[in-house]
């Protein structure tokens, strides 16, 4: 039995070491693949984490209140990375699990993910967002 699973375990990892994605086409894929989505995307994280740093000082500062409208800024904040992942979750499709920005891609996956459910909870229990 152990053979067979170790066996079975060797192929398995073969398999996945050479699995190689179709090349997609379309304007999906030509928009998430451009410079254009790369420097947006970059903006959008940069301004993520200025405005968090900004939050959490003042959060230091009034002994934890928040700042006017954060939790709107979080569920924009929420919904453009959203939105990027759901663009190359359509364009890549299963292989955005498996392709060689595996890794990042479930990173984003987890913080999406994070980020939605911190911000849903927020919402439904009417307090203010913790950054």
């Amino acid at each position: 039995v152990r053979d067979k699973s170790l066996s079975a375990l060797k192929q398995l990892r073969e398999a996945w070491e050479h699995l190689e994605e179709p090349e997609r086409t379309g304007l999906l894929r030509a928009v998430i693949h451009s410079k254009w989505f790369d420097g947006a995307l970059t903006l959008a994280i940069l301004a993520n984490t200025a405005y968090t740093t900004v939050q959490a000082n003042f959060e230091m500062k009034t002994l934890g209140a928040t700042l006017e409208g954060g939790l709107l800024v979080d569920g924009v904040f929420a919904l453009a990375f959203t939105l990027e992942l759901v663009a190359k979750l359509l364009v890549h499709r299963a292989y955005f699990f498996v392709n060689h920005d595996m890794a990042w891609n479930l990173f984003d996956l987890g913080i999406v993910a994070f980020s939605l459910f911190e911000w849903v909870l927020t919402t439904l229990s009417g307090g203010s967002s913790s950054g």
